[in-house]
C-alpha cells in the first residue's frame, strides 16, 4: 500500500512540475500562412491558485503593437491552449493559439477569427523563454 501511495505522489508531483515549466515569459515571432506577414510575439504565463493560469499575450501586426485581452488559458503538462480578443486596424477579432514547450522553446499555431467565427488568418508562432 505504501508503495502505491508513493507512486501516486511521485506522479502528482511530476505532473505539477511539468505544468510549472510553462511559467515565465517567452518572446519570438509569429508567421502567417497567408499574406498577413509576421511580426513580434510575446506571451507570459503564470500559475495561480486552484490550478488555473493567467496569461499576457502581445504581438505586432503591420507595425501596430497589440495587447490581447486573454479570455481563457488551459495548460496540460507542457501543452497550452489559449483564447483571446484583440483589435487591429479598427476591427475586433478573436484569436486562439495552441502550443507546446520543448526545452526553452514554446511553439505552436494560431488562428484569428471575425466575431461571427470565420477565419481571417492562421499561421505559426515560436517563442523562446526570456525570464
Amino acid at each position: 500500500m505504501r508503495l502505491i501511495f508513493c507512486a501516486l505522489l511521485f506522479t502528482l508531483f511530476t505532473v505539477q512540475g511539468a505544468d510549472s515549466d510553462l511559467a515565465g515569459t517567452f518572446t519570438g515571432q509569429w508567421k502567417s500562412n497567408g499574406e498577413s506577414g509576421g511580426g513580434a510575439y510575446s506571451i507570459t504565463l503564470k500559475p495561480v491558485a486552484g490550478g488555473t493560469w493567467t496569461a499576457d499575450v502581445s504581438f505586432n501586426v503591420a507595425g501596430e503593437d497589440i495587447k490581447a485581452a486573454v479570455k481563457e488559458v488551459k495548460v496540460t503538462g507542457t501543452k497550452l491552449d489559449i483564447a483571446y480578443d484583440f483589435e487591429t486596424q479598427g476591427t475586433g477579432l478573436k484569436g486562439t493559439a495552441t502550443g507546446e514547450l520543448k526545452g526553452a522553446v514554446l511553439a505552436g499555431t494560431y488562428q484569428s477569427l471575425i466575431p461571427g467565427g470565420a477565419a481571417v488568418d492562421e499561421g505559426t508562432w515560436t517563442a523562446t523563454r526570456t525570464k
